[in-house]
């Protein structure tokens, strides 16, 4: 279903839920041996990695962090609640962070404690904007794409009430669909295929000059990003 990586490590996910780490060893033939159960939740939806950590959300909007015991038999105690909000719909990390985003639209980066019981306070919210359709993260950065094809990207400054002030405008076009982030480069995938990479500056009024085309083919459909530079 999907497959993720941070640093030397690899972890896979499949259609039921079990989520797999590498160990390191090839196949021999059809025999696959080198891999290990961390999990077998079929509520699993989603997985994301940030250096050394690993976490899942489920369907119900739990999002919890892997604590380095793998599944013995069927049991996979190897994991921690970070938050129970049936609003969140993804997670994204880099580095030793994590963020979630809600489904109207808010944008959260977690502190690092865990729930106890139903509480889950380590959450800070960092934007709260119904328009934001996308977040994407590498390295020290993060950035949101809003349905009209807007860049933005977070400054540092959290909100504060329904105030928001701690993000600056990359771009502004309608083409854009698709976000991905590697350290310090920022890139953008067009509906025409399209590849740009942010060079600088940022918008200033409606003017947004800072990107520099990469690539022009209609075939393409994702992009991805990784490294730490």
């Amino acid at each position: 279903m999907a497959i993720v990586s941070a640093g030397t490590q690899l972890f896979q996910l499949h259609n039921d839920g079990m989520i797999w780490r590498y160990t390191g060893q090839p196949c021999s033939g059809t025999n696959c041996p080198g891999w290990q159960r961390l999990d077998n939740n079929r509520k699993t939806v989603a997985l994301a990695t940030g250096e050394n950590q690993l976490f899942q959300i489920h369907n119900d909007g739990r999002i919890w962090r892997y604590t380095g015991t793998p599944c013995v038999g069927e049991s996979c105690p190897g994991w921690q609640m970070l938050d129970n909000n049936p609003r969140s719909n993804k997670i994204i990390a880099a580095r030793n962070q994590l963020f979630q985003m809600h489904g109207d639209g808010g944008i959260w980066r977690c502190t690092g404690t865990p729930c106890s019981g139903a509480s889950c306070p380590g959450w800070q919210m960092l934007d709260n904007n119904g328009h934001t359709t996308a977040i994407a993260a590498g390295g020290n950065q993060l950035v949101q794409l809003h349905h009209d094809g807007e860049i933005w990207r977070y400054t540092g400054t959290p909100c504060r009430g329904e105030s928001c002030p701690g993000w600056q405008r990359l771009d502004k076009n309608a083409r854009t669909q698709e976000l991905a982030v590697s350290g310090t480069h920022i890139y953008q995938r067009h509906n025409s295929g399209q590849i740009w990479r942010f060079t600088g500056p940022a918008c200033s009024g409606e003017s947004c000059p800072g990107w520099r085309r990469l690539d022009n083919n209609t075939k393409t459909t994702r992009i991805a990003a990784a490294g730490f530079n």
